[in-house]
């Protein structure tokens, strides 16, 4: 897909900038992991207070010439080896530093891909899903009832 970005500054100078996006898909559960951050209950109204992160191994595939190639993302385990002490979720120093300093990370988990989102639970089978179409279900069948109630009562009826 290419995407056209244009630019009109208040001189009305215009640019233009044409750029290839590529979309890449992964299983969170084999190549991402989540940051737990300790942040202010006023800084929570505004931020989010986990991160979810990805590691891309190499930029082979981010121009042109490899564009066909496959983009290869860092496992999990590998993440999870770097970023966490222990498998309690223990930050490792490298989380630690004056650069976390705004949100300080408190714990590292494997992104486990079962939020609903993520899931292969289809909308039909949600709870939300079941409710809405047995009220459309049920809608139809009282509305094909009263139907043939009406016809039924008026069948008998001769008009003069």
């Amino acid at each position: 897909m290419w995407v056209v970005v244009k630019v009109q500054t208040s001189t009305n100078n215009s640019t233009g900038s044409s750029a290839l996006v590529r979309v890449d898909t992964m299983v969170p559960k084999l190549n991402m992991v989540i940051l737990r951050h300790s942040v202010s209950v006023s800084s929570l109204e505004t931020q989010r207070s986990e991160s979810i992160i990805y590691v891309v191994n190499d930029e082979t595939a981010d121009n042109i010439d490899g564009i066909e190639g496959t983009k290869s993302f860092m496992s999990q385990d590998t993440l999870l080896s770097i970023l966490r002490e222990s498998s309690d979720g223990t930050p490792s120093s490298v989380l630690t530093t004056a650069n976390f300093a705004t949100f300080p990370v408190t714990s590292v988990h494997a992104a486990t891909g079962e939020s609903s989102s993520e899931s292969d639970t289809s909308w039909p089978q949600t709870t939300v899903g079941i409710a809405v179409l047995s009220t459309i279900g049920a809608s139809i069948l009282l509305l094909a009832i009263i139907l043939v109630t009406y016809f039924l009562c008026t069948r008998g009826r001769q008009y003069k």
